[in-house]
């Protein structure tokens, strides 16, 4: 029984699926069809407005093109008027502004040559005249600068020189060597800091010290003793130089006070002058606006005649070259015409014997195409509305059903509160004060269908008895009551019925009630059936609902699955890529080791010393050397040759003989010499030397300091080098 019930639930839910899936599928298709039907009436009413609107913009612009015709044309013959008249006056003004502006140019440049030459010889006076003044007085300034920077100069010099000679003879004291007659440093020991040890050593040493501005002092007197008149002579020659002083002092103040004074008529005229140059600076501008306000006057009525001369034959020019233009036009329009027609003769024909046969096969092709692209969309078109149909219809009855199983439950359904066919047809025949229904309501509800529903099987007496039958004490009868008599009404009159649409037994005898007699009443018969209907379709739409969210669940169940597959992927793919990059990452330093390694083994040179034996590597662009091998090449890597350098002795190396410090470039075969080139070119440069045969000396490209000897040829390539430098290159050699 278990298994059983399991496999009747299992079909169930299969059927039950199979059916969602089914109506889930014609909503759909249902759906997509409105939605697809809609679209079209609205593409429709679409293309019907944007044509409308076509054509009233259509008709809004023929007929403003048609007025602004009118207007240009309008606007043009009062322009040809216009111009006519204008033309007229102006053939009879021409000659006079020709006349006046002739007059008026010989008037203007001969005021402008007289005015012109009156500013250039003003101008040259005040030049001249300021230049002499500044001349002046930068020679009066310049001549009491340097006398008095002299007179300056010299008190300062001479005090200087009395102050220092002075100060030094009473500072300075030397110490003076009896034995000796000349001044030497005094050089005491260390050791001796005692004054008492340096006085002994002093006297031992003859040592004397002497100060010379008491010596000079001494020296004085003993002059005034032995020459009585010489005190005078001093007093006198004292007398005189502070005279002269005293009249230097006072001429430097009179040439001070003298300077201040001039400095303040100097002041007073500037102050003169500033005041006055904005007045004539302001009386030369209203001048010269004056004179510019004139002129403007004077020419405005000749660039009035110019600017309307300008503009008449500005205008008489563009006609013509429109006139022109517009013949131009039409000739060249005849002429393409012409050709044209010409070459349309030409390709008619090339047409009508090589392109319209297989334009009609492409044509009729296409035609077949078509008609079978037609056919197929006709077909497409078909079996999508019998689709519809088929939905609609499939639709139809999935709703139905949903109302029966409605209906069968709300019969079975214990309150009269729930929602349901037979409590809205209940509520709608019971009393409202008591919600109770008593015979005469019931017998009405029954009454009301009669002849359909009372037969020779059924009557009225019947529903009395079974009125009776389900009544309560009360003498009335409740919900419950009412669809017991309903599903005993139905047992009776329809008692051969067994199955109504998907319904069986008892369902399908109150469906029958329902559909063929409670909904078809007048009056709630109606509201009842839209009522029916609508639960019907709240039912539709949370089945789908349901079916909706089941379905969402499946695919988000399944897109999760995918999701972490597809993560498990990526992680697995993510640890093999950065296992390969760890695997490149090597393998890349690897090949730059290598790389770096290679580039060095170019870049470095190894070389034996030829003392020792000894390696040291040298770098060729920074001619750095070390003797220890460079950290690059590692334990197991090296320059691939050692080069051999010579000893000194044995170096290829020959110097000028003439300068003996360049290298050697030439050797001259007269003379059987060595020079170098600047040496050679001195030497030999006139005379006979002039006619020696000379050998240009070839340096080696490898060490460039010893002279070439072979000559080497690889690949179209040569190259010079030295023995040494050719074994060093060719090891193999």
């Amino acid at each position: 029984l278990a298994r059983n019930e399991g496999n009747r639930r299992a079909r169930v839910k299969a059927r039950r699926d199979r059916a969602a899936r089914v109506i889930q599928k014609n909503y759909r298709r249902h759906a997509a069809a409105m939605k697809s039907y809609v679209g079209g009436q609205l593409e429709l009413l679409r293309a019907k407005e944007e044509l409308r609107a076509r054509r009233e913009r259509r008709k809004r612009e023929r007929l403003r093109r048609e007025g602004a015709a009118a207007q240009i044309e309008r606007t043009f013959r009062g322009h040809k008027i216009r111009r006519g008249r204008y033309l007229l006056s102006l053939m009879y003004r021409k000659n006079h502004a020709r006349t006046i502006q002739a007059w008026w140019r010989r008037k203007l440049y001969h005021a402008c040559i007289v005015r012109t030459a009156a500013r250039l010889k003003e101008r040259r006076r005040m030049e001249d005249a300021m230049a002499t003044k500044l001349q002046a007085c930068y020679r009066g300034h310049a001549a009491y600068a340097r006398l008095e920077l002299r007179l300056v100069g010299l008190e300062k010099a001479r005090r200087l020189r009395s102050l220092k000679k002075e100060e030094f003879l009473a500072k300075k004291q030397f110490v003076i060597n009896m034995r000796k007659f000349w001044r030497e440093p005094r050089k005491i020991p260390k050791k001796i800091k005692e004054p008492a040890a340096r006085e002994e050593f002093d006297k031992k040493h003859n040592y004397v010290s002497v100060n010379l501005s008491k010596m000079k002092a001494q020296l004085r007197d003993d002059l005034i003793k032995r020459t009585p008149g010489r005190k005078a002579k001093e007093e006198i020659a004292a007398l005189m130089i502070e005279k002269h002083f005293r009249g230097f002092r006072h001429r430097k103040r009179v040439r001070l006070l003298r300077t201040r004074h001039r400095s303040g008529i100097r002041n007073a005229k500037r102050q003169r002058y500033a005041v006055a140059a904005p007045t004539i600076q302001r009386v030369y501008r209203g001048y010269r606006g004056r004179v510019r306000a004139t002129k403007k006057r004077m020419h405005g009525l000749a660039v009035t005649i110019q600017k309307q001369y300008r503009g008449r034959r500005g205008r008489r020019d563009a006609a013509t070259y429109r006139t022109r233009r517009n013949a131009a036009t039409k000739m060249q329009a005849m002429v393409r015409m012409f050709v044209r027609k010409r070459s349309y003769v030409v390709l008619a024909e090339h047409h009508r014997l090589y392109e319209a046969p297989a334009i009609k096969v492409q044509s009729a092709l296409r035609m077949v195409r078509c008609e079978r692209r037609v056919a197929a969309l006709r077909a497409h078109l078909r079996r999508e509305q019998e689709g519809v149909a088929l939905a609609e219809g499939r639709m139809s009855y999935l709703k139905l059903r949903a109302m029966d199983k409605l209906a069968v439950r709300s019969a079975k359904a214990k309150s009269v509160d729930d929602r349901g066919v037979f409590q809205y047809i209940y509520k709608k025949t019971a009393s409202e004060k008591d919600s109770l229904m008593d015979n005469r309501r019931f017998t009405r509800v029954l009454l009301l269908q009669a002849p359909k529903l009372y037969d020779k099987y059924f009557s009225s007496n019947d529903a009395d008895v079974i009125y009776s039958k389900h009544k309560t004490p009360e003498n009335a009868m409740d919900y419950g009551g009412f669809c017991a008599a309903l599903k005993q009404v139905a047992a009776e009159r329809y008692e051969d019925a067994y199955r109504y649409r998907a319904s069986k037994g008892m369902d399908a005898r109150l469906l029958h009630l329902l559909h063929d007699h409670l909904l078809k009443t007048p009056g709630w018969g109606k509201k009842a059936r839209k009522y029916l209907s609508k639960l019907g379709d709240e039912y539709m739409k949370k089945m789908a609902t349901r079916i909706q969210g089941r379905y969402r669940t499946y695919v988000v169940r399944k897109n999760l699955q995918d999701y972490q597959r597809h993560a498990e992927a990526w992680r697995r793919q993510k640890a093999v890529e950065a296992a390969a990059l760890i695997v490149q990452k090597s393998w890349r330093m690897v090949r730059a080791y290598r790389a770096t390694v290679a580039l060095a083994k170019r870049v470095y040179r190894k070389y034996l010393d030829p003392v020792s034996v000894a390696p040291y590597w040298a770098h060729s662009y920074t001619n750095i050397v070390t003797w220890t091998k460079p950290l690059i090449f590692g334990a197991l890597s090296d320059v691939e040759y050692a080069r051999h350098m010579p000893l000194p002795a044995m170096e290829n190396v020959y110097p000028c003989v003439h300068c003996g410090e360049r290298e050697v470039s030439v050797v001259c075969n007269e003379c059987d010499d060595t020079f170098c080139e600047s040496c050679y070119t001195e030497t030999h440069g006139w005379g006979n030397r002039r006619r020696h045969e000379r050998v240009d000396v070839h340096m080696c490209q490898v060490c460039d300091f010893q002279a070439a000897t072979r000559e080497v040829r690889r690949n179209q390539e040569e190259a010079l080098l030295c023995d040494y430098c050719y074994l060093n290159e060719h090891p193999e050699a």
